[in-house]
């Protein structure tokens, strides 16, 4: 006699359908909705306590408002946006994780964590110039783990391009390798890849010849773990800067002449523990703001973080001092800036956070045609047989499963 399904058999296989539908779309929106609806009592909004990284990608923002953060900081930052002329953004990994990318240092799914299959002698060894040398296969699975084309960008990726479109942003200096700032329409001009590219790839031994991008990936495809240089026989990579190897060229240069313009400094979704690229916030002149929109805090000495007072003391002074001043804190503090703080941090998811702000600043319709129109992108190239959403859905599962693992606990109780 066949079974029957109970009416928790139902709600669980209604879950798992919804769940694996929205990952089609790039978020678990879906199943966060179906959690809180299950739950019984809803959980209060936790202002940075939220499910894994990257389970909200993006999209619409009705369902996120009691969990965003609208305090005093949140208000003075929304300003400071509205007003700002030359906003720098330094972008790290946290931006990218909502894409279903790993960041590097998560425990038990972070990219380092992957690794440890290959008994590396530290987890940095996988960008290490010397040991690429003498076994590339560490790096060569990473590569294929994070080749761009498999992920979507996330809501702060459109945020800088935004930002970019409005004539606003001064230059977005990224940590990040995945080229989603690339693939959100980031003018080429407006961006630096600190950390280099996977846009090309080079003889890492003289003559460092270019070889071509197009044949690294074949070879890389093909599982070649020394993928060499067909003209010079030297092993090849692309050119991501390894530990033991200089930042790109136009880099210093580009800080020299770019900080010294800045009137608003945005550090999304970085831990500001990598040199020099942490140091870059000291670059900016004394009085500009510095904002920190993160999962936690950070840049321990780095920045000065004010408290939710001294943000709202802040706000309030920008609003008395008016519009044309917004952005350029005055007075006689030590270090020449504000006597109220100048650096500010948003801590929580930084996908909503950045909806948040948008809203603030009255630019939600934008941002939300801006993320419906990379959606749609990535349908389209669904829909050809190839893309991002495809394959990142496909690299999903695992996380998908985990997560669908837990809410049918939570419903069977």
């Amino acid at each position: 006699m066949p079974a029957v399904d109970t009416e928790a058999d139902v709600v669980v296989r209604d879950v798992v359908a919804r769940a694996l539908e929205s990952v089609l779309d790039g978020t678990l929106d879906t199943l966060a909705v179906e959690r809180r609806s299950a739950a019984q009592p809803p959980p209060p909004p936790s202002l940075g306590a939220s499910a894994e990284p990257g389970a909200d990608g993006g999209g619409d923002d009705d369902d996120d408002a009691d969990g965003a953060p609208d305090g005093a900081g949140a208000r003075h930052v929304a300003r400071l946006l509205a007003h700002a002329r030359n906003v720098i953004v330094m972008a790290g990994a946290g931006m990218s994780t909502a894409a279903g990318i790993p960041d590097f240092r998560t425990p038990g799914t972070g990219l380092y964590y992957q690794l440890e299959k290959y008994e590396l002698p530290n987890p940095q060894a996988v960008f290490s110039i010397d040991y690429f040398r003498v076994r590339p296969e560490p790096f060569h699975m990473l590569a294929r783990e994070m080749w761009p084309g498999k992920f979507a960008p996330t809501d702060a990726h459109a945020f800088v391009r935004m930002l970019a479109d409005k004539g606003k942003l001064l230059r977005c200096y990224t940590q990040n390798i995945d080229g989603l700032e690339r693939l959100a329409g980031v003018p080429d001009d407006k961006l630096i890849e600190c950390h280099g590219t996977f846009a090309s790839a080079s003889a890492i031994d003289p003559p460092r010849g270019s070889v071509d991008i197009g044949y690294y990936k074949a070879q890389l495809d093909a599982g070649n773990q020394r993928i060499t240089c067909p003209q010079t026989g030297s092993l090849a990579k692309p050119d991501i800067v390894f530990f033991g190897e200089p930042l790109p060229a136009h880099f210093w240069p580009s800080v020299d002449a770019d900080f010294q313009q800045c009137d608003l400094l945005l550090v999304i979704g970085t831990s500001l523990t990598v040199m020099p690229f942490a140091g870059l916030v000291r670059n900016v002149g004394a009085r500009v703001p510095r904002v920190l929109v993160n999962r936690e805090a950070a840049g321990g000495k780095l920045l000065v973080l004010a408290s939710e007072e001294e943000a709202r003391a802040a706000d309030d002074e920008e609003e008395e001092r008016g519009d044309d001043d917004v952005g350029a804190p005055h007075g006689d503090a030590p270090d020449g800036g504000s006597p109220i703080r100048r650096d500010f941090a948003l801590l929580g998811d930084l996908q909503v956070t950045v909806r948040s702000l948008t809203r603030l600043a009255g630019w939600h319709d934008e941002l939300r045609t801006l993320v419906r129109a990379q959606r749609a992108r990535a349908r389209d190239e669904a829909a050809g047989g190839g893309g991002a959403a495809p394959v990142a859905a496909a690299r999903s599962v695992g996380a998908l499963a985990d997560a669908l693992a837990g809410e049918m606990s939570k419903l069977a109780v």
